[in-house]
């Protein structure tokens, strides 16, 4: 079982690969349930260690993503929002100081 900080950390460094994520990839990459990403991601863009991502051509377009057959978004015709999320630096800095301890 995990623990919180794991799942945080797991999230942190998921991002910090890819750059910018949604909660539908950040799912597919780390195994955990939505709510529990979404209930994350609340509270680490409230301390600020992590930020939404406004400008969509940041992201790219769903063609480029390897998770466009798992996203809601590229199946449908009505595209629906998605919220992209990007990681500071601050957070990388703290997951990778506890991964090495």
């Amino acid at each position: 079982m995990s623990t919180r900080s794991d799942d945080i950390c797991r999230i942190v460094l998921a991002l910090a690969k890819l750059g910018v994520a949604s909660v539908d990839y950040l799912k597919a990459v780390t195994g955990l349930p939505r709510h529990r990403i979404e209930m994350i991601l609340a509270m680490l863009e409230a301390y600020r260690l992590v930020e939404r991502v406004s400008d969509t051509s940041e992201v790219g377009p769903c063609s480029r993503c390897p998770f466009a057959g798992l996203c809601d978004a590229s199946k449908r015709k009505r595209i629906r929002e998605v919220k992209f999320y990007r990681v500071t630096t601050r957070a990388l800095e703290a997951c990778k100081r506890r991964k090495g301890s």
